[in-house]
């Protein structure tokens, strides 16, 4: 990967549901895993 490129991560909007409080089974785990990755690799999301 290129100095500079921040790698982006298409996410659907299963992971926007948290916010209008609908609880999605097994998301917190991804949710943590998520931004990890996100501070580690200044990874950029981008929603449907």
């Amino acid at each position: 990967m290129s100095i500079g490129v921040r790698p982006r991560i298409l996410l659907d909007t299963t992971y926007l549901l948290p916010i209008v409080g609908i609880n999605v089974k097994g998301l917190d785990e991804v949710l943590i895993a998520l931004s990890r990755v996100r501070r580690r690799f200044k990874t950029e999301f981008c929603y449907t």
